[in-house]
């Protein structure tokens, strides 16, 4: 069973490069983020990556709280599934953020 996953785009559309012979770099820059210190990190060093090369940037939010959550009592299962979405909204206001800030076309995932 498949979960829908949300996309959001932000930033300046995509557009395609003109080939250059000899001229080579990706296309689509991906970072996964899960909110810890490290993968903030890692998502800034891809934003610059993706902005230095002219690439896109995809986001991906790698979490999964359901798993444990699932065998806690009501009231805090219910309050690390809010703890999740709020983590969620809030690195999707990041990539809004810096997408503006760089120019750079962003999906979000």
């Amino acid at each position: 069973m498949s979960v829908p996953v949300e996309r959001e785009q932000y930033g300046p559309q995509a557009r395609p490069l003109e080939f250059e012979r000899g001229t080579d770099g990706p296309r689509v820059v991906l970072v996964g983020v899960d909110g810890s210190r490290t993968s903030l990190r890692a998502g800034s060093y891809a934003a610059g990556l993706a902005r230095r090369q002219h690439a896109g940037l995809v986001v991906v939010f790698v979490s999964a709280p359901a798993g444990y959550a699932s065998l806690m009592p009501g009231v805090v299962a219910g309050a690390v599934q809010q703890t999740h979405d709020e983590l969620a909204a809030d690195l999707r206001q990041e990539c809004r953020q810096g997408a503006e800030e760089l120019g750079l076309p962003v999906t979000a995932s």
